[in-house]
C-alpha cells in the first residue's frame, strides 16, 4: 500500500512493493528496480549532490590523497572490522567512502561493493581483475569514494604487502609477503579480543551490530 503511489524516476512505471529502490545516496529518489536505478545514475547524480548533505566536490586526486590519510589513521578499525564480519581483509574491498559529511569505513565483499557504487561494466570488469590479482599476491584491494564536479568517483587502488604496518607486531614482520596483511590483521583481532569474545559478539546480533558501527565511523 506504501509504494501504490510511488513512480519510479526512470521509466515513469508504478513502483511495486518488494522491488523498489531508493538512490542508495541521496534516499530521496525512487525507483521500481535496480535496473532503473542504475541506468538514470548519470542523470541523478549532480542533482543527487544537491539532496544530500555531503561534503564539497573536489579533485579525483585529493579525494585519494585524503582516503589514503583516513586508511592510515584508522587502519586498526579496518582490521578490526573484517574480523566482525568474519572476512579475511585480502578477500573484500576496504572503502573509504568520503561521500557523506562524516567519512564510512566499510569492508565490503565484492557483490557488497559493485552494488553500492554504480560503476560503468568497463570498471567493474578492471575492478574484479585487480581484486583477484591482489588476492594471489597478498595486496589489499582499498577503494576511495567522493564526489567531484563531474560526480561520483570510485577509486580501486592496490596496497601491496610491503606497506603492510610492520609495528603492530612480530607476526607481522616475520610473516612472507603473501601473508602479512593477514598476520596484521590477527594482530589487532588478537589485540583486542580475549579468547572466545569474538565469538560471543558475533553470535549476539545485537552486540555484534553496535560492535560493527563504531569501526565504520572514524
Amino acid at each position: 500500500k506504501e509504494n501504490q503511489d510511488l513512480t519510479c524516476e526512470f521509466c515513469y512505471e508504478k513502483c511495486i512493493k518488494g522491488t523498489t529502490r531508493k538512490c542508495p545516496f541521496c534516499k530521496s529518489i525512487v525507483y521500481c528496480s535496480s535496473d532503473c536505478l542504475q541506468l538514470n545514475w548519470m542523470l541523478h547524480q549532480k542533482s543527487c549532490i544537491l539532496l544530500r548533505k555531503y561534503p564539497a566536490p573536489t579533485t579525483k586526486e585529493q579525494i585519494n590523497e585524503d582516503g589514503k590519510a583516513i586508511f592510515t589513521r584508522f587502519l586498526q578499525k579496518i582490521l578490526l572490522q573484517a574480523s566482525l564480519k568474519g572476512f579475511s581483509i585480502l578477500f573484500c574491498f576496504v572503502v573509504v567512502d568520503m561521500a557523506e559529511s562524516t567519512p564510512l569505513l566499510r569492508t565490503l565483499t565484492p557483490e557488497q561493493f559493485f552494488q553500492s557504487y554504480m560503476l560503468e561494466e568497463e570498471v567493474v570488469q578492471k575492478s574484479k581483475e585487480t581484486f583477484e590479482r591482489n588476492k594471489d599476491d597478498g595486496a589489499l584491494t582499498v577503494s576511495f569514494v567522493g564526489f567531484t564536479e563531474e560526480g561520483l568517483s570510485v577509486s580501486v587502488l592496490t596496497f601491496p604487502s610491503d606497506v603492510a604496518p610492520l609495528h603492530l607486531g612480530p607476526s607481522v614482520r616475520e610473516a612472507i609477503d603473501t601473508e602479512r596483511w593477514s598476520a596484521a590483521q590477527r594482530e589487532v583481532s588478537g589485540k583486542s579480543f580475549q579468547p572466545g569474545m569474538l565469538q560471543k559478539i558475533q553470535a549476539n546480533p545485537k552486540l555484534w551490530q553496535a560492535s560493527l558501527l563504531q569501526t565504520m565511523k572514524p
